[in-house]
This record gives C-alpha cells, structure tokens and sequence, in this order.
C-alpha cells in the first residue's frame, strides 16, 4: 500500500511523498489541485487499484474533505500541511 500526494498541474499529475508538505503547500498556494493518492498494486497480479482522497474541495466541485478516511498515519501530514497553511494566513 502506497500513499503519496497527487499534485495535477494542466491536467498532469506530479506525485510527492507525503513527507513533502513545504513542495505540497506551496502548490496549494499556487492554485493548483492537491490530493491523496492510495495506490495498491499486486505484484503476483501485475494490476492495482487506486484511490483518490479530496483533502481540499473546491466547492463549485461539489468536492467534500475525506480526510476522516484516510490512516491516521497519513492524516498527521494532511493536518501539517493544513496547519502550515493557516500559518500563513494568519
């Protein structure tokens, strides 16, 4: 099982380690669309699955926070990179 951060730049995906929360919030920042990426690939079976979690919705998307979803492991970067945006608000 892999989580990593699915950044989408003109429609390409760019992937981070979720360890990457300065590279993350600075896309955030940048207006560009961020989300979970779940991936799950089966090495007997040569195939995977995929899932997309929305941690930042865009409401004219119709887009909800699923963070609540996600390990716990990984929600502690969701919330890094949450707070590291406040922060800057602020």
């Amino acid at each position: 099982m892999i989580y990593e951060w699915e950044v989408l730049i003109d429609d390409n995906p760019f992937h981070y380690d979720m360890k990457e929360i300065d590279s993350v919030v600075f896309h955030i920042k940048d207006g560009q669309y961020v989300h979970v990426l779940k991936q799950y690939i089966d090495q007997n079976l040569g195939s995977g699955d995929r899932k997309y979690y929305d941690v930042f919705p865009r409401d004219d998307w119709g887009r909800v926070d699923q963070t609540d979803e996600l390990p716990k492991y990984i929600q502690k970067y969701v919330h890094k990179v949450k707070a590291k945006l406040s922060e800057e608000v602020a």
